[in-house]
């Protein structure tokens, strides 16, 4: 039980950061496509 939470845990981490990067890659694109 241990283990998948601490699992779940590092997935949503992982998850989260991929959004950011994602998202922060989105507006810089955007940013250069309109500019």
């Amino acid at each position: 039980m241990y283990f998948s939470s601490s699992f779940f845990d590092f997935l949503i981490k992982f998850v989260l950061c991929f959004k950011v990067l994602f998202l922060s890659f989105q507006k810089s694109f955007l940013l250069l496509s309109f500019s």
